[in-house]
């Protein structure tokens, strides 16, 4: 009778290992070498940097350059526009010309309309 051998043979397995490797090692190194091909060729096809850039560098602008707190910056634009539109002062002082509450505005409008029918 014959049955299968209890042994396996070393020589198939040490080449699909070593094809395996080879493999692996293609699939890294063909990529690499193509990426760095290509950046090479993509930094030759760009323009000259800027000549100024090498004497003045990056600048940054001024801080505060971000709004800390927005929410806190537009509640506080819009109180002082509510307490502007909503209160009495001064716009030329010299000229005599002031500003008053939009309310009391509309209602000396309102009072001349009348009037003048």
């Amino acid at each position: 009778m014959k049955h299968e051998r209890d042994v396996f043979a070393a020589r198939p397995i040490f080449l699909g290992l070593a094809a395996l490797a080879l493999t692996v090692l293609l699939g890294w190194a063909i990529p690499t070498w193509l990426q760095a091909g290509l950046v090479a060729r993509r930094q030759e096809s760009l323009p000259a940097a800027n000549p100024l850039s090498a004497a003045f560098g990056r600048k940054v602008p001024p801080s505060p350059r971000l709004q800390v707190n927005p929410d806190r910056d537009i509640a506080a634009y819009r109180a002082a526009q509510a307490a502007r539109l909503n209160g009495y002062g001064w716009v030329d002082r010299r000229d005599g010309i002031v500003h008053i509450p939009i309310e009391r505005a509309m209602a000396i409008v309102a009072d001349r309309v009348e009037d003048t029918r």
